[in-house]
């Protein structure tokens, strides 16, 4: 009998001979990626981008407004980052390129994977996907932890099927030591263990896997433990953060659209089928052996992710980026699918040479990931992603503006809390990034009082004051009262306003 689908052949065995891919394509992929992506650094950072460069630079110039983010995470990524000289000019610069190359070493560490255990056209397919596709062009440079995850998680896995089950341990912690996400990979390890290790050794591989990486990890999560409810809450749903993520359990399957393209989406459908035996067709043998080879492999590490990521009630649109590369290999999984079914369907009718028919169906590939996403809109990618970032960044970038064009170095500015966004006392990492030097007095207090607010700007010699007069609001009051007694000037923004107030203590008027 034939095995279904040619599925239980021995090149679906791992590492089967002839299965490298070469050094020099390998090389070419990398460059080309690192080359796409590069074009596009210098582009608008998202909080988180911001606050990460806000935080190295204030952990190395002693300062303390932004050190809670140091501490919110593990610690590995900021490590690196603090060997890129976070006080000098060009900084944001050099985390982006960090993130990229970070991405692209991991792009190459999968390469290699998938071409020993899928074959090297389907690696060669998977590695233009992560190319093309939106999904990884758009995050392989934010200034983020998840590329590492993805570099270290994917050599554990390396690792694991040349049977080096310590080296897997030491690098899933090493993932652990630059995110929590590697959770996805480590619940994708279990049944990797159960269909590739012998009967009298799964125990050992677990143990071996999950106590070195415990070992390796362990000690950030005991000593900075308190950070454990933050995430805790954050999946149930009852903390501060919440209000700006929480979307329906099915917000991650949406999004596999923005992801993938539709092109893509289509591929990946496909691919998901391709995996997918003809039970009828298989004996219990047969099916046995079919379960034990490697060609499950992404369906195990993407489900437990998104299992995980579904019940979570916060839902941010970047927690599946560490994903990425399985993603593209089902893209590659469900072309290739097409691809003989096409050529079997057509070589009997017109006598394609195959060696054309490999070269044209590749280019075609190339061309269908590429056509969807001409002209690039990253302002338009991200805003369907997560739009209520967009708005905050928007509302963050007009101010910082303004306030760099309008406040002259020997000018006071006085910073009300910003309450437009979620947590309106946090400092604004965007705004103070982009913020030139300036003499800056910082106002927390959420219910202010007009006399209150009159009284610091005398007493300070404010010139300047950045408000959010919100509706209803104690700064909505304020700047009514202020409009009254005083000529303003200033700008009013989407969620805020700049306006000058010296009037106040330059004698046209006092204080009652």
């Amino acid at each position: 009998m034939k095995p279904a689908n040619n599925l239980l052949t021995k090149s679906s065995l791992p590492f089967f001979p002839g299965r490298t891919f070469p050094l020099q394509l390998l090389l070419l992929i990398g460059a080309v990626n690192f080359l796409f992506r590069y074009f596009l650094l210098g582009y608008g950072l998202t909080w988180d981008e911001a606050w990460i460069l806000c935080s190295l630079k204030s952990l190395q110039g002693g300062g303390t407004m932004f050190s809670n983010q140091l501490w919110r995470h593990p610690p590995l990524y900021m490590g690196f980052g603090l060997l890129l000289a976070p006080l000098k000019q060009g900084f944001e610069l050099r985390m982006q390129l960090l993130t990229l190359g970070i991405s692209t070493a991991a792009l190459l560490v999968f390469l290699v994977l998938a071409a020993r255990l899928f074959g090297k056209r389907i690696a060669l397919l998977a590695g233009i996907a992560y190319i093309l596709l939106p999904g990884p062009f758009l995050f392989d440079t934010w200034i983020k932890r998840d590329p590492m995850v993805t570099l270290f998680c994917l050599t554990a896995i390396l690792a694991f099927f040349h049977k080096q089950d310590w080296l897997a341990g030491i690098f899933l912690g090493l993932g652990f030591l630059s995110k929590e996400t590697s959770i996805f990979f480590a619940a994708g390890f279990i049944p990797l263990i159960m269909l590739h290790r012998p009967a009298g050794k799964k125990l050992r591989a677990c143990l071996h896997i999950f106590m070195t990486a415990a070992l390796t990890a362990s000690w950030w999560y005991l000593i900075f433990a308190n950070n454990s409810h933050e995430y805790v809450s954050f999946f149930k749903g009852s903390s501060l953060e919440n209000l700006d993520f929480k979307k329906p359990w099915w917000f991650y399957f949406a999004k596999l659209r923005l992801d993938l393209g539709w092109t893509g989406l289509l591929l990946f459908a496909a691919g998901i089928f391709a995996l997918l035996p003809k039970v009828k067709n298989l004996t219990p043998d047969s099916r046995k052996y079919l379960f034990r080879s490697t060609r499950l492999l992404p369906l195990f590490m993407l489900l437990p992710g998104y299992a995980i990521l579904t019940f979570s009630q916060g839902k941010p649109a970047w927690m599946t980026t560490s994903l990425y590369p399985f993603l593209c290999l089902l893209v590659a999984i469900g072309w290739s699918f097409i691809h003989k079914a096409a050529f079997n369907f057509l070589q009997p009718k017109i006598n394609i040479p195959s060696r054309f028919y490999s070269r044209l169906s590749l280019l075609i590939f190339i061309v269908i990931l590429t056509l969807p996403s001409i002209p690039y809109n990253r302002a338009g990618i991200l805003k369907d992603l997560s739009p209520g970032s967009v708005d905050v960044m928007r509302s963050s970038y007009e101010m910082v503006q303004a306030v760099n064009s309008s406040v002259h170095d020997h000018e006071k500015l006085m910073l009300m809390p910003m309450l437009y966004r979620t947590g309106p006392t946090m400092p604004d990492p965007i705004f103070y990034w982009n913020l030139k030097p300036i003499n800056l007095l910082r106002i927390t207090s959420l219910d202010t009082s007009f006399t209150d607010f009159k009284n610091i700007i005398v007493e300070n010699r404010v010139h300047w004051v950045l408000m959010s007069p919100i509706d209803g609001s104690p700064q909505e009051e304020i700047f009514r009262k202020t409009s009254d007694e005083i000529e303003m000037q200033g700008y009013r923004f989407t969620a805020g306003a700049l306006i000058r107030v010296d009037n106040f203590w330059k004698g046209e008027k006092q204080v009652n």
